[in-house]
């Protein structure tokens, strides 16, 4: 099966797309003795070389991570620690699916296949992703679940419920968006400082009971979870031509 060329380069490097637009752009590939193009498509029958030497793209490969506190989701960064240095040499060439900042715990998925990747992250898919937030006192839950503006625009969470009727310090938030630091800017903005910040779903894959620090491999069904998610945002765009925000 064939599939674009900066796809291509993303899964055989280990790097996102858009750095491999940057590698095509630079005349740094060449697809069967030819520069690269942005729109190239090719498979493994074709020789792809990037300066001058073959490239073999792995075998793609999904993988759930239960990220620490204290590591940034980073390949590296000269003053911090970084998740990639928790990883297996086997898995080394995948990149994170998006983000979680340095204090926030919990699932991060790593892939090297670019098109599965973007499904989670663009946020017309509308991929939901589920938080345990702890904060430093009682919350009112009719001003969490308000809109609250902030400086990149206004902040709207899907749901907000406690978690446990005996800590009621503690609420479950879900959200589609997934702008930086969305969670902690809301909450400062309302007054409360979050104690923990722990990402417990995304799409319907489940962080579960994964011991910290640890990873394992996705499952079909969690794979094709994405896939189908995307196809149920695509089928409500189609009969609703532009979907509604949702409230």
């Amino acid at each position: 099966m064939t599939q674009r060329i900066n796809a291509y380069l993303a899964r055989a490097l280990g790097r996102s797309r858009r750095s491999c637009d940057d590698l095509i752009a630079c005349g740094r590939v060449t697809v069967a003795g030819r520069a690269a193009l942005p729109n190239d498509r090719v498979d493994d029958s074709v020789v792809v070389l990037f300066d001058g030497k073959p490239l073999h793209a792995p075998a793609q490969n999904y993988v759930a991570f239960n990220k620490p506190a204290g590591y940034l989701t980073a390949r590296r960064d000269e003053r911090d620690k970084t998740v990639h240095e928790l990883l297996p040499p086997r898995y080394k060439n995948l990149f994170p699916v998006g983000r979680l900042d340095k204090d926030t715990r919990g699932l991060l998925l790593f892939t090297n296949d670019g098109d599965w990747a973007q499904k989670l992250l663009h946020p017309s898919h509308e991929i939901v992703k589920r938080y345990r937030v702890e904060l430093n006192r009682v919350p009112s839950l009719d001003m969490i679940r308000s809109r609250v503006q902030l400086h990149d625009g206004p902040s709207l969470f899907d749901s907000v419920e406690p978690v446990d009727i005996k800590d009621k310090h503690v609420v479950e938030v879900t959200l589609h968006e997934g702008r930086k630091r969305q969670i902690r800017r809301h909450m400062r903005e309302l007054g409360y400082r979050i104690l923990d910040l722990v990402r417990t779903e995304i799409g319907g894959i489940l962080l579960g009971d994964l011991p910290e620090g640890s990873l394992r491999a996705l499952s079909r069904d969690e794979i094709g979870s994405i896939t189908r998610s995307d196809r149920r945002a695509g089928g409500k765009k189609d009969r609703g031509g532009s979907r509604k925000a949702k409230r």
